[in-house]
């Protein structure tokens, strides 16, 4: 516990509580986990911090795996759906672990409870994740790893989800991870929302300003008895925000290569975003891919992250860009680029060198400037890139100190710990 004087303690929560942005960072909500443990036991402390204390924690909200308990191989069970938690050989000797739909339950009895008591917290809230279907396997590198032996989750009903959707009216962010199906128990396409849950999470979605949708493509966990994910549902819900949306993200986990597109049912054409200012996407679907590509669907579309993917050519700032320095030129109008994935100093100093003058701020590794050799190659492009104001430095090795180079620009680093599946639900039991 922090040694901090209680006043301290209770100015930081009064902040907190004032502070409401207009719009989420990300990288801002996978480094709240820490912070949120940490105002939860500080609210222990005192009984007088509680309230302020919800209504922080209240913001960004996760939903935790409740534990399935070991199967008894003799004897009378406590757990009266037993058949429910357990597959047979047959299906693959799967064993599930856990599942996150008795959070989701308690979550909607909680809002409601509050929203009765006339509370401010269900207003409050601002992001919420949720996965749909069943996922399973350890999460590493830019993919998803999953052997027979290890566990998997089963995960909420679209219905629940729009439930949690509706008693949050000042929703900013929705994250939903679609997951597999096992079409003999869950039917033909469980996670797709029908008209009723649509007609729950109207208000809601009418002002959703941000959208992340992930699709967990994993192949060695489905192929011996689960259907792939769709894109259904993630169609759906971009269709009802489209007008709405500043941010929106798309992305594939997949424990292959190059994994087939997602099955969806529907082939009508995504809307336009009028609004769309920021794009995540990463093998995103067909239909979306059509959506984005042109300038007049999304003409205030200014900052991209995408990996191989046509996007439009308005863009100001591109991130994980992976093409040539002629690429680059398609885009008159960038002025900040991440060359991050050029981790050979003599490729980046070269990419460098072509870059456009519209560009003012640069993005790069630092194991590109493990060598001295390389650094010195790097800071001889940068003194000719006179048109450039900034460098980041982006360093994910974890546990390893980095000390920041002295170049002719002004240089900010960035720790970085990979993150591809952090607002994803662990099949971890907490």
């Amino acid at each position: 516990m922090s040694t901090l004087p209680d006043e301290i303690w209770l100015s930081v929560f009064e902040m907190a509580v004032a502070f409401s942005p207009d719009f989420i960072d990300l990288c801002v909500l996978r480094d709240g986990r820490e912070r949120n443990r940490t105002l939860a036991s500080c609210a222990l402390v005192c009984r007088s911090w509680a309230p302020l204390a919800q209504k922080v924690l209240f913001r960004d909200i996760s939903l935790g795996v409740v534990t399935v308990p070991p199967r008894e191989e003799s004897g009378d069970s406590d757990h009266e759906d037993e058949d429910d938690y357990w597959s047979d050989e047959e299906d693959g000797g799967r064993k599930p672990t856990g599942e996150t739909a008795p959070s989701l339950w308690s979550l909607i009895a909680t809002l409601r409870a509050l929203r009765e008591r006339h509370s401010p917290i269900p207003d409050n809230v601002r992001a919420l994740h949720v996965t749909l279907g069943r996922t399973g396997g350890k999460m590493e590198g830019n993919g998803v790893r999953a052997l027979i032996e290890e566990p998997y989750v089963n995960h909420c009903s679209p219905t629940d989800v729009a439930r949690a959707v509706s008693l949050c009216p000042r929703l900013l962010h929705l994250s939903i991870t679609i997951g597999a199906t096992d079409p003999e128990t869950d039917g033909h396409n469980s996670t797709a929302f029908n008209q009723e849950d649509f007609d729950l999470m109207g208000g809601t979605l009418s002002q959703l300003r941000q959208l992340s949708i992930r699709v967990m493509s994993n192949f060695e966990f489905c192929e011996h008895w689960l259907t792939m994910p769709r894109w259904t549902a993630g169609h759906q819900l971009i269709r009802v925000t489209a007008r709405s949306l500043l941010f929106l993200q798309m992305e594939v986990y997949s424990d292959i290569d190059d994994p087939d597109e997602p099955h969806f049912d529907d082939v009508r054409e995504l809307p336009d975003l009028p609004r769309l200012r920021s794009l995540v996407i990463h093998q995103p679907s067909y239909l979306l891919s059509r959506a984005v590509s042109s300038p007049s669907r999304a003409p205030n579309l200014e900052i991209a992250q995408t990996y191989r993917h046509t996007i439009p050519v308005q863009v100001k700032h591109l991130r994980g860009f992976t093409g040539g320095w002629a690429a680059l030129r398609d885009y008159p109008r960038l002025e900040s680029v991440d060359l991050g994935f050029y981790k050979n100093p003599n490729t980046l100093a070269a990419m460098l060198d072509m870059l456009p003058r519209t560009i003012r701020e640069v993005t790069i590794n630092s194991k590109a400037l493990l060598e001295l050799r390389g650094m010195y190659a790097v800071d001889t492009a940068l003194r000719n890139a006179t048109f450039l104001e900034s460098v980041v430095i982006v360093h994910e090795a974890v546990g390893e100190t980095f000390v920041r180079p002295e170049f002719c620009l002004p240089v900010r680093v960035v720790y970085k710990v990979p993150w591809p599946m952090a607002d994803i639900v662990s099949c971890q039991s907490v």
